[in-house]
């Protein structure tokens, strides 16, 4: 596949409202140095659209892909978008406008009051072959598990994420005496993550599994456990979608947008996850929460099911389709 690099800007914003976001300096220095990177991205756009002479073009949201969808709909170009999120990005909604079609990963009435909603089409989003197919028995035997506990895998992204591995470092005995935790810790937390494992009392050790990266070994996990506790990127709630898994999600409050909260509140309103704010969360409240949820049977049947409603298996199909029925010059 031909890749060719175009220079892009991120406009920073953190929700701390007008004077708060008045005061950063550093951060008003930061766009203002991408401003200029944008522009520059511009003029990329503009040579590599001329040179490509492309059919149609799809922009799948964030920030480095709005030169070339900007450049892409004052050329009247077909354009196609993918929004992730059930809170629109900036990029997405700054392209909205010039695009024929706009695939989305909730369902339709989560965006009921977005000015373009005619053009949306509901694709739901890809899921990669990796952490699906797995059966539980397969999981338990690759990752060599040995408990009869409930089992709960925690992560929080590639990279982990320090509050949640804190709320489990915290309390770790306790988690440990009620459930078998699977643990991606990313590789900043992974050492003190192994030097907790190897403090614990012996007949805990084997309820405790810490992973900086499980790679290959992530649909093992998702198969294995009976709740995931993560984030709640359109990513992750995906991942767990497609593996029908009943969620304890943990939204990043630091998200851009606040598209993790939004993502959080429709996951609620759907009843397909129990949310923790991350302002609430410690390892007490982790233990009683997951305790909550694994004795109430019915409970997990329905986050299971209802989670699980939100995968579409044709979604990387159908988002093609969009991209090809936009450059045929077809009605979406």
């Amino acid at each position: 596949m031909r890749y060719t690099k175009v220079s892009s800007g991120k406009y920073r914003r953190y929700g701390r409202g007008f004077w708060g976001e008045l005061s950063d300096v550093k951060t008003h220095q930061k766009n203002a140095a991408d401003a200029l990177r944008f522009a520059k991205g511009l003029r990329q756009a503009k040579k590599i659209l001329t040179s490509f002479q492309p059919d149609v073009v799809f922009c799948k949201g964030g920030y480095v892909t709005l030169p070339v969808g900007r450049v892409a709909g004052k050329r009247k170009l077909p354009l196609v978008l993918h929004e992730s999120d059930a809170e629109f990005g900036l990029s997405n909604r700054m392209l909205a406008a010039k695009a024929q079609a706009i695939a989305v990963g909730f369902p339709l009435e989560t965006y009921s009051g977005f000015e373009y909603i005619h053009k949306l089409v509901y694709t739901g989003n890809p899921v990669r072959s990796q952490v699906i197919g797995v059966s539980k028995a397969e999981a338990i035997k690759n990752l060599k598990i040995s408990t009869n506990l409930p089992i709960v895998f925690v992560f929080g992204g590639s990279q982990g994420a320090g509050a949640i591995n804190e709320a489990i470092f915290s309390d770790l005995a306790i988690l440990a005496k009620n459930f078998c935790i699977i643990h991606q810790t990313g590789s900043y937390d992974i050492e003190r993550a192994r030097f907790l494992h190897h403090n614990l009392e012996k007949e805990l050790k084997n309820n405790y599994y810490p992973f900086d990266f499980l790679q290959n070994q992530m649909g093992s996990a998702f198969a294995a456990a009976d709740i995931v506790v993560g984030r709640s990127s359109a990513g992750t709630i995906s991942e767990m979608a497609a593996n029908k898994k009943a969620a304890l999600v943990i939204p990043n409050g630091n998200s851009a947008n606040a598209h993790q909260q939004k993502n959080a509140e429709i996951l609620t309103r759907l009843g397909a996850a129990r949310v923790l704010p991350e302002p609430e969360l410690n390892g007490l409240r982790l233990v009683s929460e997951l305790d909550r949820m694994i004795h109430d049977t019915a409970a997990m049947r329905y986050l299971q099911t209802t989670m699980g409603s939100l995968y579409n298996p044709k979604s990387a199909s159908e988002i093609a389709k969009c991209i090809i029925r936009a450059g045929r010059g077809e009605t979406l």
